[in-house]
Order: C-alpha cells, then sequence, then structure tokens
C-alpha cells in the first residue's frame, strides 16, 4: 500500500533536512516498476511555457538530484483531483534563488490507493539518483492548510519544471541558464482603414457591396481594373472552416474582407510568410475565420490610384497547419461515442461551457450532447480549486472504464474574462475530442495551444485536426 502523508512524515521529512539524516527507510514507491498502462491527465496552464524562457519565469532554478521518495497524499477534497509525490532532492548547482543543500520537492502525479500510476501528459515520474534540472516555485500553502502539502517543499506541477539531463530538452535549458533572450515579443497591428465607396453606386456590375459578383472556391477569377477602381466579390460560406484569398500577378493588389453586415475584417497588400507557398510578393493572401451559412465581401484594388491592369484572384478552404504529420496534433484517448460526445455537468460555468460547446458542435461530424453514455465512453464536468503556484487553470483526464473527467480550477477561472474562460472550455473539449497539446510550431490563434487568452472561435490547425480526425 503506497504511504499517505501525515503530520508524522512532515516532522521526520523537515527532521532529515535540517540534520542530514535518511530517515525514509519506508520508502517503496520510487522502487515500484512502472506499469505498461499510465492514467495521463491534460493540463491546461495560464500560459504556453514551450516558447518560455524558464529561467525567467520561475523563481527557482537548479540542478538536483533525487536522493529519495518521501510519500504520496491523496486527494482529500482539497487542491487537484489527483495523488502529490514528495521527493527528497540534493541541490547540486544553484541558478536562481537561494536554497538549502537539501529540499523537498511537491510533485503532481504518483500512484493512487489502487497502485495506478497517474501522471499529467508528458511527465517523468522521478527516479532515484537521476539528476534533472529544476524550474519551479516554493509552495503557498502548509500542512496545517490542506492536510497534503508537506511546509516549505517546490512545486512540480509541468514538463517544464523537471528536465532531465542529457535530454535534448536539457540542452535547450542549459543554453537558456547559459544565455538569457532578449528578444521581444512584438504584435503585428493591422491598420484600420475607412474606405467609402464615394458618392452614387456605379451602374455596372461588382464595384460595391450591393453588386457584388459570385465567387467560386478553387477557381481562378480574371479582374481588370481601371484607375482608382475597384470590384468586390462575395461567398456564401456552408461550414465552419477556414478560407483563403490571394491573388496571382504581376501587379501591386490590395485585398480587404467583409462580414454579411459589411463590417472591416481584414485585408493584406504584400505577401509575406506562409503566403509565399501560394503567390508572390506584390500580390495580396489573406486568411480568415468563416463561420457557417455567412456572407463575407471581397473587395480587391490596386495599391496605386492610378495603376490599371488585370491579375487573377483565386479562394481555397484553408484550414492550415504546420506540423510535417498532422497525428502529431491527435491524443490517443477520446470521449467520442458513435458519432456523440455525453456529457454530464455540474460546473458553475454553464454559460461558457454552453458557448464552447456550440462552438466545437458547428463542425457537425461530432455532436457534443448532455446526457450519460455508456461506461467509459461519457464526460463528467466539474470544478475544483487549488491555489498552489503555476498549478492547472484546467484537467482533463481519461480512464477506459469511467467516464473522462473535466476539472476547472475556480481558483483562476473566479478572476478570468469570460472570453478566457470559453477559451479553456474549448481547449478541454479539444481533448475530449482526441485532440493533443499543440507546440510552438502551431500559431496561438488555435485554441489547443496552452495558456490563458482571450479567444471564443477555433483556429485553424484546431479545425484542421478535428476534420482529419472525425471528417
Amino acid at each position: 500500500m503506497i504511504k499517505k502523508c501525515g503530520q508524522y512524515v512532515l516532522i521526520l521529512a523537515l527532521f532529515s533536512i535540517l540534520f542530514g539524516l535518511n530517515l525514509f527507510s519506508f520508502e517503496k514507491s520510487n522502487d515500484l516498476v512502472l506499469k505498461d498502462t499510465v492514467q495521463t491527465v491534460h493540463a491546461d496552464f495560464g500560459k504556453d511555457y514551450s516558447q518560455s524562457n524558464l529561467l525567467e519565469e520561475f523563481d527557482y532554478s537548479f540542478l538536483g538530484k533525487i536522493d529519495s521518495y518521501i510519500c504520496t497524499s491523496q486527494f482529500n477534497g482539497y487542491g487537484t483531483e489527483i495523488p502529490y509525490s514528495f521527493f527528497k532532492v540534493n541541490v547540486l548547482h544553484t541558478y536562481k534563488g537561494e536554497l538549502e543543500k537539501t529540499i523537498i520537492i511537491k510533485f503532481y502525479g504518483g500512484y493512487d490507493e489502487n497502485n495506478n500510476l497517474i501522471l499529467l501528459e508528458n511527465m517523468t515520474y522521478p527516479q532515484k539518483n537521476e539528476a534533472y534540472i529544476f524550474y519551479c516555485n516554493k509552495t503557498t500553502l502548509n500542512y496545517d492548510a490542506d492536510e497534503r502539502t508537506l511546509d516549505n517543499s517546490y512545486v512540480i506541477t509541468m514538463p517544464y519544471n523537471l528536465i532531465k539531463q542529457g535530454s535534448q530538452s536539457n540542452q535547450r535549458a542549459e543554453s537558456i541558464v547559459n544565455k538569457i533572450k532578449n528578444d521581444s515579443l512584438v504584435t503585428a497591428i493591422t491598420p484600420l482603414w475607412d474606405f467609402d465607396d464615394g458618392g452614387e453606386e456605379p451602374e455596372y456590375i461588382n464595384t460595391s457591396f450591393a453588386t457584388a459578383a459570385t465567387i467560386v472556391l478553387n477557381v481562378s477569377t480574371y479582374v481588370f481594373l481601371y484607375p482608382n477602381h475597384e470590384r468586390y466579390y462575395k461567398i456564401t460560406n456552408n461550414k465552419l472552416r477556414y478560407l483563403s484569398f490571394y491573388s496571382l500577378g504581376s501587379l501591386d493588389t490590395w485585398v480587404f474582407v467583409y462580414d454579411s453586415s459589411y463590417n472591416f475584417l481584414g485585408g493584406n497588400d504584400n505577401v509575406t510568410g506562409r503566403g509565399s507557398d501560394f503567390t508572390t510578393e506584390l500580390n495580396f493572401f489573406y486568411n480568415f475565420y468563416a463561420d457557417i451559412n455567412q456572407t463575407y465581401y471581397i473587395k480587391v484594388k490596386f495599391s496605386s490610384s492610378s495603376q490599371s491592369g488585370s491579375f487573377h484572384i483565386k479562394g481555397i478552404e484553408d484550414n492550415w497547419y504546420s506540423s510535417s504529420n498532422i497525428n502529431d496534433l491527435f491524443w490517443n484517448h477520446h470521449g467520442v461515442n458513435g458519432n456523440k460526445v455525453h456529457f454530464t455537468n455540474s460546473s458553475r460555468y454553464t454559460t461558457e461551457i454552453n458557448n464552447g460547446i456550440a462552438e466545437w458542435n458547428k463542425l457537425t461530424t461530432i455532436q457534443i450532447v448532455p446526457g450519460g453514455g455508456c461506461v467509459g465512453k461519457s464526460v463528467s464536468i466539474s470544478d475544483y480549486t487549488d491555489t498552489e503556484p503555476n498549478a492547472a487553470v484546467a484537467m482533463t483526464s481519461y480512464n477506459w472504464i469511467f467516464p473522462m473527467t473535466v476539472k476547472y480550477n475556480t481558483y483562476f477561472f473566479n478572476n478570468m474574462t469570460q472570453a478566457q474562460r470559453i477559451k479553456t472550455v474549448l481547449h478541454e473539449f479539444g481533448h475530449v475530442l482526441g485532440l493533443d497539446e499543440f507546440t510552438g510550431k502551431e500559431s496561438i490563434i488555435n485554441v489547443m495551444h496552452q495558456g490563458i487568452r482571450e479567444l471564443t472561435i477555433l483556429g485553424p490547425a484546431d479545425i484542421a485536426a478535428y476534420r482529419a480526425k472525425w471528417g
């Protein structure tokens, strides 16, 4: 049986640290043979740490070796509903912060009372005598507060908190220690121009919203413009997806896209980046989110009012992703039964959950519906509270016997905007539908990227992964 943490363990742990004694002769969990099957829990954190400077993100960074296993605390109604495992660590070298020579880490994951190993995704259970680079913060709790946490322990909630020495990730970690990145994130802001049709509507066609010509996807459309003229086109979208429009020619062209109420969505002048796969620099390329049964208007013109001539425009469905293999965006598990996901909800965030469900249901192939499904193929939604530093904002857990669970951390949710909560709901339902965490290869406009952001719609890679998995 796995040991539970109690007051006597706390006293022994602290006494051992103070006097350098090894009083943990009763350890056994650290020597257990890992089972072939591990229960994996997805955790969505407050930001995407995959591209972060970890040395700046956390209060403490050090090289340490796992000395011994101390104990495991099972869920008792406080914190995250998984075991916490505690280990004694010898600090070999400190990169940041002031540390004692021996500390205790609080590791999110471990063996439950039935000896089943539960781990957060991409986490490795710490092994005795193995060295890791740690990036972490000290706990804000103590044993008296939750009867689970050892005082003054250091919290390990994500893969970026401990990186095994000699691994590829460790090489990146060491380079960060030796050289702090100085680049700052620059956000490109598209200027909003106020374009006026100017005077009365022309008598000839597709020179205004009212006379816009219908454009067909995947068909090249010929355009001729006189000086100081512009042409209008429209398309009615019949399913949720991303669309891209681009020009083909040698002249400097602009595009501006509007919704069904003629509200400006965005535009493009010269091609850069990904658009270069489709056309050349002076042309335009613009990708946008197209909702179901909505009409969108495309206005095209030359950059110079004195220019005249011809070019072609083309529209395509463009749910783009950057990974070389679409399977990299899939998780091994899902909660789909037939063409439905059945769920029960006891969470207080019903409005945000309903909004997230409605967005995924627009994709139509799989419908997320209330009500219990068969055992192991339904989803239970609820809340929990975990106030630890860098604790997860939400968690999705799969168990082949019992229903999947989705849990939202009220400690974060109560201080988030509704749009931020909807983004997290969309993220967790993505796991339920079998999608994995997206990494730095994919744009952060996708909800399957970790982090607290204000997103209420799916990103292009979200839709691409869904379509590839479910059609």
